[in-house]
């Protein structure tokens, strides 16, 4: 079994350089297909991280981020009707709506970096409230960010143990390092998902959010 995802892996680091300036291309637009379409981003990473290595983390982050800028715009023109039908529906979601829009980027940076729904759906979550551009855009790239990293450095790490010059030793050193790197991120998101309980809280009774 490791023998043929090994292989696997190889065929995939193959075909994508193999294809030269459309290898990253098409795993770029992957990233703004999937931001629209809700597909699951920590995939479209690893594999980057597989083919590219550290040069991953760039084209993911800036695929990731068009993505969401594409959604955001779809979410504020096309698709709002809806959006705004389904956020009304949703006790929980219109408290969300309420804290986004009272605190915008800090609100944006916290549901990326402890995302309770999946980051496209969040996109469109965030189209639906009167939350500018600019807040957005940096809550997004900065939010979005370490966890990105982590998931392309487990791509990486697949990559490195895959080769056949690369010995136990580095394979070991590079796993701790990446397992504390996801240790550290689960921690971020804990927080930040805790505090947006509190603001959720405040914003359904309409009061200030709660202090940390």
């Amino acid at each position: 079994m490791i023998f043929d995802l090994a292989d696997a892996a190889q065929r995939f680091q193959d075909l994508v350089r193999d294809a030269g300036i459309w290898g990253p291309i098409v795993l770029a637009l992957s990233f703004v297909v999937g931001a629209v379409v809700v597909a699951p981003r920590p995939l479209l990473c690893v594999a980057s991280g597989l083919a590219l290595g550290a040069w991953g983390f760039p084209l993911a982050l800036a695929a990731a981020t068009l993505g969401a800028c594409v959604a955001f715009a779809l979410g504020r023109s096309w698709l709002k009707p809806h959006a705004n039908r389904v956020v009304a529906r949703s006790r929980h979601l219109s408290a969300i709506c309420r804290a986004i829009e009272r605190e915008g980027f800090r609100a944006v940076l916290l549901l990326r970096l402890g995302p309770a729904v999946p980051s496209s759906l969040q996109s469109y979550m965030f189209a639906a409230t009167s939350l500018p551009f600019r807040p957005y855009l940096i809550g997004t790239v900065v939010g979005i960010a370490p966890g990105i990293a982590a998931q392309v450095a487990a791509g990486a790490l697949g990559q490195a143990a895959f080769r056949s010059d690369w010995g136990a030793v580095q394979t070991a050193l590079l796993s701790v390092a990446c397992l504390a790197f996801a240790a550290a991120i689960l921690f971020i998101g804990r927080e930040a998902r805790r505090q947006l309980r509190l603001d959720e809280a405040g914003a359904v009774s309409g009061g200030a959010p709660a202090a940390v």
